[in-house]
């Protein structure tokens, strides 16, 4: 395969490199080194992993927790399994690499589970930017702020959701977080609205 060729092949992750010789069937095919890492998860460590798949960043085990139902030693656990990276900050942070995150969904979409967990996402982000707004009309104004800046890419996935299944929704999310983006000149969130 030339490289050109190989290049324009990258748009299917999974179907690319599946001919020719490997040393086992488990190195077949990215897809078949997922799965193969998939197969030896538990019931409840698959649910997590692929519930995860609908995050767009990285979000804390809290926020795991609040829509995927994760554990903190599961979140850990796939970490140890390379199905989850873990960032260390003020707070660690969960995230999946966009190989990894297209299986998942895949996963969600082929057992008929990815709009209701979209739906489990969407309705944390209403209710995080909610309590948010409230938030950010007290005391600590400034720890809201950098909680909404580091799910912008949460908040942001939610709210396209949303707009194509419940405008009531969307409606909510951008209106909770206009005095944020008004008081940090966030023009662009005022398109959400």
């Amino acid at each position: 395969m030339t490289t050109r060729a190989l290049a324009g092949a990258l748009g299917d992750r999974f179907e690319v490199l599946t001919l020719g010789s490997r040393v086992t069937e488990r190195h077949s095919s990215l897809a078949a080194v997922v799965g193969w890492s998939y197969e030896l998860l538990t019931p409840e460590e698959r649910a997590v992993f692929d519930r995860f798949g609908v995050f767009a960043g990285p979000v804390s085990a809290e926020v795991a927790g609040a829509v995927c139902g994760a554990r903190p030693a599961v979140l850990v656990r796939l970490v140890d399994c390379s199905l989850l990276v873990a960032r260390r900050g003020d707070a660690t942070q969960f995230s999946m690499l966009e190989t990894i995150r297209v299986y998942a969904r895949s996963r969600l979409e082929g057992n008929g589970a990815l709009e209701a967990t979209r739906d489990d996402h969407a309705a944390w982000a209403v209710e995080f930017a909610e309590q948010a707004s409230a938030g950010l009309a007290g005391p600590e104004e400034d720890a809201w702020s950098e909680r909404i800046a580091t799910h912008l890419s949460e908040l942001r996935a939610a709210h396209v959701w949303l707009v194509g299944t419940d405008a009531a929704g969307a409606l909510r999310l951008s209106a909770a977080l206009h005095p944020w983006a008004f008081w940090r000149g966030r023009s662009g969130l005022f398109r959400w609205a």
